[in-house]
């Protein structure tokens, strides 16, 4: 779809996008990316999902995984000039999760200094994945519509502000082998088969719950949604890591027990899965205001 006003947004490849992000032509996302015993994914690539999934069960591999460098930014900021556009919007994930806030706000002062009239605005989404999916495609929506800049980046802080998401780790075993969590917290959350609910807001992940079941995180997220869902106006995304079985029960509980304005099913890219592992699923949402 196209833009009027001639703006451009730029995202990582972290925000799990509810559509196809060919669906905006002045969408440019930059892959973060993850290497699983010296095979390289690129975030951008879908397709390599299943292999992706396949690498990280076998536990012994190693994983690593690294933000875009301000140069991938810078090259994408370029390309975006060159097509006469002289101002971005440039979202990434919660500058407390990753590097890539940190990237893009360096290629953004190279830009502006090297290109000369280009406006480019920076901003930390405050949280990942699906939620910060929500948030990209709202962006774009009202960009589409015809909002300035100035009037895109007054509802994207309302928006980062009332989006949260929640989330069920199946395993911390990858968690734990990523460096997020300490060997003894795995070892216990693994004898006792916790499966942790948490919250990222603003930044901030949170522990709800620690339940034993799928149908106890369920109900956790039902309960959790319900008390923030009080009108029809929420927007919710459902993710899940090569889990699309428990994303599927989830969606059908949240259409009969909660209610909302959209409703999506998506994955979750390599990197969040990378941190989070197989079987991990989730929700987020914000309220349409």
């Amino acid at each position: 779809m196209k833009n009027s006003s001639r703006i451009a947004v730029v995202a990582d490849s972290s925000a799990s996008l509810p559509i196809s992000s060919n669906a905006f032509d002045f969408l440019y996302l930059v892959p973060m990316n993850v290497i699983v015993d010296g095979t390289e994914f690129f975030d951008k690539d879908g397709n390599s999902l299943g292999e992706f999934y396949s690498l990280m069960k076998e536990r012994s591999l190693r994983v690593q995984t690294s933000p875009p460098s301000p140069n991938a930014y810078l090259s994408v900021f370029r390309e975006i000039v060159s097509k006469s556009v002289d101002q971005i919007i440039c979202m990434t994930v919660s500058s407390d999760l990753s590097g890539s806030y940190n990237s893009a706000s360096i290629a953004a002062k190279e830009a502006m200094d090297a290109f000369g009239e280009v406006d480019i605005k920076v901003v930390d989404s405050k949280t990942a994945a699906a939620a910060e999916g929500l948030i990209l495609l709202q962006l774009c929506r009202n960009i589409e519509k015809g909002f300035t800049m100035a009037k895109s980046l007054n509802c994207l802080e309302s928006i980062v502000e009332n989006t949260t998401m929640i989330g069920s780790i199946d395993n911390l075993h990858y968690a734990w082998k990523s460096g997020r969590i300490p060997k003894l917290a795995y070892l216990g959350a693994n004898i006792l088969r916790i499966k942790p609910v948490f919250e990222l807001n603003k930044g901030e992940i949170n522990v709800l719950a620690r339940p034993r079941t799928s149908k106890k995180v369920n109900e956790r997220f039902i309960k959790y949604i319900s008390d923030k869902s009080f009108t029809s106006d929420v927007c919710i995304s459902v993710m899940h890591a090569d889990a699309e079985d428990k994303a599927v029960k989830l969606i059908e509980l949240i259409k009969s027990k909660t209610q909302y304005k959209e409703l999506f099913l998506t994955n979750v890219s390599p990197i969040i899965g990378a941190y989070a592992g197989p079987g991990m699923i989730g929700a987020a949402f914000y309220h349409d205001i």
